[in-house]
């Protein structure tokens, strides 16, 4: 595939690049954003970047997923690039579940449970980790496709696979930061599909 072949996505990215190069690491967020959602009608992404957290800054303005709505075709991956203490989650949910339906559920500094679309439980605050309590550790009906072995502050890559389509709930199992939004939706459509 050459950069004509590309057409205006290939555009979009070189800018972004030289955007980077030119105002730094910290532009790297707002690009990243910018660049996955520019062109919502060209084919789905086969993989996608995703920022969890937030590096250049600490606090609450840190516990952001970047973008917090991805979507990908089956059999892709999507590598979060983990700045700050963090743990990346993710559930299986009910098609059609909105993030904002999701976000709306939040309580913080309560337990509270969230549930999908269908009104299905995804996960319960109150379970928490016996060895570390600030970590969520609920999957009361089995929708938990994915949990990173150990919260960390070091940056690293988390790659994590969607083998089928569906709508998959990003979470930080950190409760305080759950407790802040931090989350997105990874929407996973068959290659030829509309969805």
């Amino acid at each position: 595939m050459n950069n004509s072949s590309l057409g205006r996505p290939m555009a979009v990215f070189e800018w972004a690049v030289k955007t980077v190069q030119r105002a730094g690491v910290a532009s790297a967020l707002v690009v990243l954003a910018l660049v996955a959602s520019t062109d919502a009608s060209a084919a789905l992404a086969e993989n996608a970047v995703v920022n969890f957290g937030v590096p250049t800054v600490g606090g609450a303005e840190n516990h952001r997923i970047l973008p917090d709505e991805i979507r990908i075709a089956d059999d892709g991956i999507v590598n979060f690039i983990v700045g700050g203490f963090h743990q990346v989650t993710v559930y299986s949910v009910s098609r059609n579940t909105r993030l904002r339906d999701l976000a709306e559920q939040i309580i913080p500094g309560q337990d509270y449970a969230v549930t999908d679309r269908v009104g299905a439980t995804i996960l319960d605050t109150a379970q928490r980790s016996a060895a570390n309590p600030i970590l969520i550790d609920s999957d009361p009906n089995g929708r938990r496709l994915f949990i990173e072995p150990a919260a960390s502050p070091a940056a690293r890559t988390v790659g994590v696979y969607f083998p089928e389509p569906g709508t998959y709930l990003v979470i930080c199992s950190v409760k305080g930061h759950l407790d802040d939004a931090m989350i997105a939706l990874v929407t996973v459509s068959s290659a030829g599909s509309d969805d």
